[in-house]
């Protein structure tokens, strides 16, 4: 797979969750949590810098999502 596939992909997987959390709110945490989990993986399956899981971190759970 393309490299800059998959980290637009990741950026479009943390654009959601960061949605989910502005518009759902607390009902958005089981969702963002499975968000979480899937940038995880493909960073792990694609051998990416774990930067992108520290991003996800930053831009989503630094607004309140655990």
């Amino acid at each position: 797979m393309k490299e800059w596939l998959i980290k637009t992909t990741l950026q479009g997987l943390i654009f959601t969750a960061r949605e989910k959390q502005c518009v759902l709110g607390e009902d958005a945490k089981k969702d963002i949590k499975q968000i979480k989990e899937m940038c995880e993986e493909l960073v792990r399956f694609w051998d990416l810098d774990e930067g992108f899981i520290d991003e996800f971190y930053m831009e989503v759970e630094s607004m309140g999502a655990e």
